[in-house]
C-alpha cells in the first residue's frame, strides 16, 4: 500500500501500490492528484515536489465525457440498441429453416441462427456492463473497453464463420476488418489520451 497526504488539504490518503503514476482522487476534498512513487512521499506523508505537474496535478488538460470521448458514449448506448433489432430480426428468420425445403437446403441453419444470437445477448449484456461503468466514470472503465472491442473481434469471427458454413457462403471479411479497424482506432487512444486519465478516476 501507498501512504500519503493529499497535497490540496492534507487528508491521510491509502491506495494500492499497482496504482502508482495513476490518478486517485481524495475523499475528503476531491482533488485528484497522481498516486506517487514511495521514494516522493516523506516520512510525514507529504508529496516532496508537490508543486511539480509529475506528482501534483494530473488533472491538467481535458476532462469529463466530451471530446472524442463523446463517440465511444454513443457507440455504447447505440449499440445494444441496434443488437437488439438485429436479433429480433434473426429470430424472425428462425421460422424459415425449421421445415421445408429451406431446411433440407441448409440444414445447420437453425443452429447457427440460434447460436450467433446467444453470443449478440452475451455481447448486448457486456455492452450495458461496460456502458455503466463509463457513465460512472469508473477507473476500470479503459480497461473494459478494451476488453469489448477485443471480444467484439472474436464474436465477429465467429458468427462470420459461422454464418457462412451453414448458409455456404463465402466468409466475409468486411465484417471482421471493420471490427479490427475501430478496435485498432480506439485500444490506443483509451491508453494513452489524458482526457481518458482525467476522467476515468471514481
Amino acid at each position: 500500500m501507498i501512504d500519503y497526504k493529499c497535497s490540496k488539504c492534507g487528508e491521510a490518503m491509502s491506495v494500492p501500490s499497482s496504482l502508482i503514476g495513476e490518478n486517485e482522487k481524495c475523499p475528503s476534498c476531491g482533488n485528484v492528484s497522481i498516486v506517487p512513487h514511495p521514494a516522493d512521499i516523506s516520512p510525514e506523508g507529504i508529496i516532496k515536489n508537490a508543486d511539480k505537474p509529475k506528482t501534483a496535478i494530473p488533472g491538467e488538460g481535458p476532462e469529463g465525457i466530451g471530446g472524442w470521448l463523446i463517440f465511444p458514449a454513443i457507440g455504447l448506448v447505440l449499440g445494444p440498441i441496434i443488437s437488439l433489432f438485429n436479433l429480433s430480426m434473426s429470430f424472425g428468420m428462425l421460422g424459415m429453416f425449421t421445415e421445408g425445403d429451406m431446411a433440407i437446403e441448409y440444414p445447420g441453419a437453425q443452429e447457427a441462427i440460434v447460436g450467433t444470437s446467444v453470443l449478440v445477448i452475451l455481447m448486448v449484456c457486456f455492452d450495458i456492463f461496460v456502458a455503466a461503468l463509463f457513465f460512472r466514470k469508473k477507473r476500470s472503465t479503459p480497461k473494459a473497453i478494451i476488453a469489448l472491442l477485443a471480444a467484439n473481434i472474436i464474436i465477429t469471427f465467429i458468427n462470420v464463420a459461422w454464418a457462412s458454413s451453414a448458409f455456404m457462403t463465402s466468409f466475409d471479411i468486411g465484417e471482421l476488418a471493420r471490427s479490427s479497424v475501430v478496435a485498432a482506432v480506439w485500444i490506443p487512444y483509451f491508453l494513452l489520451s489524458a482526457r481518458v486519465k482525467n476522467t476515468f478516476t471514481e
